[in-house]
């Protein structure tokens, strides 16, 4: 099979004028090269945890500051609430670990920790909010 794709960009199949335009790519090769897709979500992901991390600079349960991690106190399924600083808190992996299988604990310690945070949360996590992640990368950039 030959990819008439290179680095100047798609071809039209039969080795000819270098082109931008879709309509002129015939060979699927060369389409499907076109089709690359930027995840915007993913990118406000690593946005954010970066964020929450250098917001909280240690580990808000036992003080640690090695392998950082970003936690989600509800989770990161709502996309509503997916990038919202209230919903996350850097733990160290130790306390992720020990929170991600202990759920009952974790809700026990957000709400001794947090307040009414838990409930005010969940509220916006069920309004099913449409995320527009371009824009979540501009504002977390």
């Amino acid at each position: 099979m030959i990819i008439h794709y290179d680095d100047n960009g798609p071809r039209c199949g039969k080795g000819k004028e270098v082109t931008s335009k879709k309509s002129a790519v015939t060979c699927a090769s060369c389409r499907k090269m076109m089709k690359k897709r930027v995840n915007y979500m993913a990118q406000a992901d690593r946005l954010f945890a970066q964020r929450i991390k250098e917001r909280d600079g240690a580990c808000v349960r036992c003080g640690s500051v090695e392998f950082l991690q970003c936690a989600h106190i509800l989770s990161r399924s709502y996309k509503a609430i997916r990038t919202d600083e209230r919903n996350a808190v850097a733990l160290c992996r130790s306390c992720h670990v020990y929170f991600t299988h202990r759920p009952l604990e974790w809700e026990q310690w957000v709400r001794e920790s947090y307040g009414t945070l838990w409930d005010e949360l969940r509220e916006k996590a069920l309004t099913y909010e449409k995320v527009d992640w371009k824009a979540e990368v501009a504002r977390l950039s």
